[in-house]
C-alpha cells in the first residue's frame, strides 16, 4: 500500500525560502559542536555580493529544531555575511529539520560538512570551462591537454 503522508512528515524536514531578517538570523542558536566562526575574504566578499543582489543568500541554509529551539546547523557564515551585507531584509532557502537528541543533529551536523569527494583543480576548471572563452578555446584546440596533466589514451 502506497505511503500517502507528505515527505515532510515522513523525514520532519521542510524546504522553504524564507524571508530574512536581522533579528531572525540572530536568533538561531548555535549547538554545542558548531565550528569556530572565522570572517575572511570569502565571507566579506559574500557580503558584498548580497547586498548587491539586493538580500539573496546564496545556498542553502540548514536549521535544526529540537525542544523547541531553533539551532543553526550549517550556514552560521553565510548568515554572519547577511549580517555584515547591512540589508535589512533577504531572502534565503531555508531546510528546517526535527529531531529527537542532540546526538541525531550532531550526526546530521557531521554529514553535512563531511566533504564527499574533494574536488581537484581539474575539477573546478572544466566546471568553469563553459564561462571562460580562453579556456574553451584551448580546450578545442588541444583536446588532449587536462587542466593538471595530459590526458592519456
Amino acid at each position: 500500500m502506497p505511503d500517502k503522508t507528505k515527505p515532510e512528515d515522513r523525514t520532519k524536514t521542510v524546504m522553504d525560502t524564507m524571508v530574512l531578517t536581522p533579528s531572525l538570523v540572530q536568533g538561531w542558536l548555535l549547538p554545542p559542536f558548531q565550528r569556530e566562526k572565522r570572517i575572511n575574504e570569502r565571507v566579506r566578499a559574500i557580503a558584498a555580493e548580497i547586498a548587491e543582489d539586493g538580500g539573496i543568500v546564496p545556498g542553502v541554509i540548514t536549521l535544526g529544531v529540537l525542544d523547541d529551539k531553533t539551532y543553526l546547523l550549517d550556514g552560521q557564515h553565510r548568515r554572519e555575511a547577511f549580517l555584515m551585507s547591512g540589508c535589512e531584509e533577504g531572502l534565503g532557502d531555508v531546510r528546517t529539520r526535527h529531531f529527537a537528541s542532540m546526538a541525531a543533529m550532531g550526526e546530521e551536523f557531521v554529514r553535512l560538512n563531511s566533504q564527499i569527494v574533494r574536488l581537484k583543480p581539474d575539477d573546478i576548471l572544466r566546471g568553469l570551462e563553459q564561462s571562460s572563452p580562453g579556456l574553451a578555446y584551448l580546450r578545442e584546440q588541444c583536446p588532449f591537454i587536462g587542466y593538471d596533466y595530459v590526458r592519456r589514451g
